[in-house]
């Protein structure tokens, strides 16, 4: 299997689009009749597929082939089909986002379970399948709880427990950001973000 991650929906305009993937090997991925070969970071392999001559306001269901093989959706799947939904000139419509933030995966030990707690995003993807298009979100924001950095400054060296905990991922370090009893999350230090 070609795809590590994705596709992820990055951009949408009125006659345009971007689709993102992950890669495990340099390739050429093509989206709607549009192509884009990968690039490479760290050895990671990467690809944002502009995706252009779509009509305002219209539904484009999608999948992603990978060197002329068809790697998304998945030959059986349990999801709706991916869809391009552009937008309309002057569309002066309201919008439905949905926002979530980094957490850990989905777990099968109970214990472990319940102190995670409902993944909001799941529970909305869930929901999402037995909805039509039309109800879908326009857009997902994320809201990053997680702080990367080369260098941590003083400030993010010096987190306490109840502000964070801090790990080393390769050459960057991961500084965690922790709920507090309000609900908050705290995240020390102006550094490098991540989006989720």
């Amino acid at each position: 299997m070609s795809l590590v991650l994705g596709p992820v929906l990055r951009h949408v305009g009125e006659t345009t689009a971007s689709v993102w993937v992950q890669l495990d090997h340099a390739a050429t991925v093509s989206v709607l009749g549009c192509d884009a070969s990968t690039f490479e970071v760290c050895g990671h392999h990467y690809a944002i597929v502009p995706v252009t001559g779509l009509e305002p306001d219209t539904r484009y269901p999608y999948q992603v082939h990978v060197d002329g093989e068809q790697v998304w959706p998945p030959r059986i799947s349990p999801y709706p089909q991916s869809l391009v939904h552009t937008r309309g000139p002057g569309t002066a419509r309201r919008h439905r986002i949905i926002f979530g933030s980094c957490r850990y995966a989905k777990v099968v030990a109970p214990k472990q379970s319940r102190q995670l707690g409902i993944d909001a995003l799941d529970a909305y993807a869930t929901q999402m399948a037995r909805l039509p298009p039309d109800q879908w979100p326009d857009a997902l924001l994320l809201l990053g709880d997680q702080v990367y950095a080369d260098k941590l400054t003083p400030q993010n060296r010096g987190a306490s427990p109840a502000a964070g905990t801090a790990t080393r991922t390769g050459p960057m370090t991961r500084l965690s950001a922790t709920t507090n009893t309000s609900g908050s999350t705290a995240t020390p230090g102006p550094t490098r973000r991540s989006a989720g």
